[in-house]
């Protein structure tokens, strides 16, 4: 049986690994934005998204977790207004994330790649959620160091 700081500690491991996965998926979808409009590149935007899907379930579904069963009480979240900018701030990246998550899928079912233009604008709205993304685990170590208290 593990002990509560063990199962703790893994709860917490698992919410970091998500989290940068979900950031590393990012990341890729914005540099494949960079390219020209292709294919291939459409198909590869298409996994990357599929990943990012998991790692935003993942770590959501870590995060409960953590919020459940770990060593803090949920009080210590649910009172905290910084947990709750940082719970704000994820959801504003992953309601962003739909505009895109759906061209990547029309994308991928039509014959000619997308128009140069349709490219500009999801990397637009991807920077906007690296930008958004940054601000997740700023908050993070804010809360973890007391702030919001």
């Amino acid at each position: 049986m593990l002990t509560p700081i063990f199962n703790d500690a893994l709860l917490a491991i698992a919410h970091h690994l998500f989290a940068f996965l979900l950031l590393a998926c990012l990341m890729a979808e914005w540099v494949l934005l960079l390219e020209a409009p292709a294919t291939g590149v459409v198909r590869r935007l298409a996994l990357f998204d599929a990943g990012y899907g998991i790692a935003a379930l993942g770590s959501l579904g870590a995060g409960i977790s953590r919020l459940l069963w770990g060593l803090k009480p949920a009080s210590y979240y649910t009172g905290n207004p910084v947990f709750w900018a940082k719970l704000g701030l994820w959801g504003a990246v992953g309601i962003l994330s739909i505009i895109p998550t759906v061209r990547f899928l029309k994308w991928r079912r039509q014959e000619a790649p997308p128009s140069e233009s349709d490219f500009a604008a999801t990397r637009r709205l991807v920077a906007i959620e690296l930008v958004l993304f940054t601000g997740i685990p700023a908050l993070a170590a804010l809360m973890a160091r007391g702030f919001g208290y």
